[in-house]
C-alpha cells in the first residue's frame, strides 16, 4: 500500500469481501456494519471499537494509516460514527443489520452481473 502504486479489487474480490461482512453480521451480535449515504471524500475508512481504539485509512495518494488507542479519541470518534448513521432507520440495532445485510447483498448482486 505505501510503495506509491494504486491497488484496486476485482470485481469477484470485492464481491467475496462484502459476502464475508455479510456472514460476520450474520454470526456475531456484537459485529454491527452502519451504511452512510453521505458524500464528499469517499477514499478513506474509519473503523471504530469503543474501549478498543479507531483505525482510520486514506487510500487516495499518498495513503496513510493512522491508529488511535487513546480512551478520549477513540470515544470521539465512536460518537461521530454514530452521529453519521440514521440509528432510527430500521428501530432497532438488529433491523439496522439487517438492513445493512440486505443492502450489501444487493451490491453484491450487482457486482456479479
Amino acid at each position: 500500500m505505501f510503495n506509491g502504486k494504486e491497488l484496486f479489487y476485482t470485481p469477484d474480490d470485492f464481491a467475496a469481501h462484502l459476502s464475508h461482512i455479510v456472514s460476520l453480521i450474520e454470526s456475531f451480535e456484537n459485529y454491527h456494519v452502519r451504511l452512510v449515504k453521505r458524500s464528499g471524500e469517499s477514499r478513506y475508512t474509519v473503523y471504530a471499537k469503543e474501549d478498543t481504539g479507531v483505525v482510520v485509512a486514506k487510500s487516495s495518494l499518498p495513503p496513510a494509516v493512522l491508529l488511535i488507542h487513546e480512551s478520549n479519541i477513540t470515544a470521539a470518534f465512536w460518537d461521530f460514527l454514530k452521529g453519521m448513521t440514521d440509528e432510527n432507520s430500521a428501530g432497532t440495532q438488529e433491523g439496522a443489520d439487517r438492513e445493512a445485510a440486505a443492502a450489501l447483498r444487493r451490491y453484491i448482486e450487482k457486482l456479479k452481473s
